[in-house]
């Protein structure tokens, strides 16, 4: 069983944590991607409109999940460690870093690419 899931709730499909968050969240959510759907609008107005609208939910929701990942990932912290058997029989013990940290990157990059499609930021604005 995958306890990282089950703590923060990062490594969920955006859509399933779309629709199960509190109304705080969702509020919050909305408020991202009615910014995020604006600013597409003006600057990419050649996505079809329910894709940016799709995106734009999207991103805004990848945001709460990259929030938790982050969350986890200095809550439970970055000294996490394995054991590792030798050859000759001893063991070692090795810094291993909480695999939500990767989740957290894979949002992130994710939002990235949306943020890219949508033209969001000054610099995705000129890279056609």
């Amino acid at each position: 069983m995958n306890t990282n899931a089950k703590k923060s709730g990062a490594w969920s499909d955006w859509e399933k944590v779309y629709e199960r968050v509190d109304d705080d969240d969702r509020e919050y959510i909305h408020w991202i991607a009615d910014d995020a759907v604006e600013t597409a609008r003006e600057y990419a107005p050649d996505v079809e409109k329910d894709r940016r609208e799709r995106l734009a939910r999207e991103y805004a929701t990848l945001y709460i999940l990259w929030r938790r990942a982050t969350v986890d990932t200095f809550e439970r912290g970055m000294g996490l460690v394995e054991t590792y058997d030798l050859p000759d029989g001893g063991t070692v013990t090795a810094p291993k870093a909480n695999p939500t940290l990767r989740r957290g990157l894979d949002i992130s990059g994710r939002q990235r690419t949306i943020a890219k499609e949508l033209r969001l930021f000054p610099g995705f604005r000129d890279s056609d």
